[in-house]
């Protein structure tokens, strides 16, 4: 009998050993994760990624032309999304067009506040959004090829045309949800050929000559998210860690304090120690004293940290301390000023939570920062 139930126990023990191991394997294997065969410059696709493949829209020539031109990784924060890129900038050759990323059906062509947006369906939940286009070639309900042209990106400089994009993945739930969909990195997306095209290109005309002179390759490059697909720190968090990105629990508006605090850490052979930024959200304070882009030094043992800020020369010191919050967000209590670090906390105190996986706006809608979007 003993034997009988010692034989019943191992086959049960194997048995549920199997099943974890199954669920672990399936669950692991709808991660993305850092591509090894790019160096981890993009991600590999999760199993539910739609099977759907991209090609550039543009050729190499046209978008490595000049230090004007180019392209930044998904999830950049920098510019004015501190927050993290939830789309791609790209700056092609002044006067090229831009061509479909894969064949699709155009699902609209629309005056965004100036500029136009042309939506492309591309089959099995794979939704493409050129942006910044200033003259449409296409109209909705238009079927496109692969690599036709679908419209001439706006010139904010003479030396640059845009190709700004974004895709959205209806079968993923990782990425940023813009009400509809998942917005995720078309990098990730591209076909074989095409990526290691890119990789080879960008190692050449971004990492290679960053490494040599220490100087920015181009107006798009930043050392601290070098990457092609950088991932976005996004709700829910226990770290208790200062790293990633605030936004002001107080109502956003133009003015001390700034409604995004970000800090990003890194250490790789490009950049090593703390990146801090922070802006309005309406992006209006650059040249305001309270604009913060620069470096911090961050003492957990203490709760202190530094902030050397570029663009005035100064130096603040601050403390800070992070609690759990509701909906499994954190929230980030703290005071800076010149001179010397606070003793306590006063009224002089600032209040942030933790970014969750909503667009900026919607997110600063629901924290009740903003009235609409």
């Amino acid at each position: 009998m003993n034997r009988q139930k010692s034989f019943f126990s191992k086959w049960l023990f194997l048995i549920l050993f199997g099943i974890l191991l199954t669920f672990s394997s399936a669950l692991a294997a709808t991660e993305a994760k850092p591509d090894p065969e790019t160096d981890g410059l993009t991600y590999t696709l999760p199993d539910n990624a739609s099977p759907v493949r991209l090609s550039l829209p543009a050729t190499i020539d046209d978008l490595f032309y000049s230090s004007k031109t180019g392209l930044v990784g998904f999830g950049l924060h920098a510019g004015g999304h501190l927050e993290g890129l939830d789309h791609v900038w790209i700056e092609l050759k002044p006067g090229t067009a831009v061509k479909s990323w894969a064949a699709g059906t155009i699902n609209d062509v629309y005056d965004n506040g100036g500029e136009y947006f042309i939506e492309i369906n591309y089959g099995h939940k794979l939704v493409g959004t050129h942006m910044e286009i200033m003259t449409p070639y296409v109209s909705k309900g238009q079927k496109v090829k692969r690599g036709q042209e679908v419209g001439l990106g706006m010139s904010y400089d003479t030396d640059q045309s845009s190709a700004e994009f974004q895709l959205a993945d209806g079968n993923r739930t990782d990425g940023v949800y813009n009400g509809n969909s998942y917005l995720v990195s078309p990098y990730d997306y591209l076909r074989p050929k095409a990526k290691t095209k890119l990789i080879k290109a960008y190692k050449n005309h971004m990492l290679k000559p960053y490494l040599q002179t220490g100087a920015d390759p181009s107006i798009l490059f930043e050392p601290y998210e070098y990457k092609l697909t950088n991932k976005i720190d996004l709700a829910k968090r226990k770290e208790n860690k200062i790293n990633g990105v605030w936004y002001s629990l107080k109502k956003w508006k133009y003015g001390y304090p700034n409604d995004i605090l970000t800090f990003v850490t890194a250490n790789n052979k490009y950049f090593k120690g703390t990146k801090v930024m922070a802006n309005d959200d309406e992006e209006l304070s650059n040249n305001a004293d309270w604009y913060i882009n620069g470096r911090a030094k961050i003492n957990y043992k203490k709760n202190r940290l530094t902030i050397t800020n570029t663009e005035n020369n100064r130096i603040y010191y601050g403390i800070f301390k992070i609690k759990d919050w509701k909906g499994g967000r954190q929230k980030l209590i703290i005071e800076y000023q010149e001179g010397f670090y606070p003793t306590k906390f006063t009224t002089n105190a600032l209040k942030y939570a933790s970014r969750s996986n909503l667009q900026r706006r919607a997110d600063a809608v629901k924290l009740g920062v903003r009235k609409t979007l």
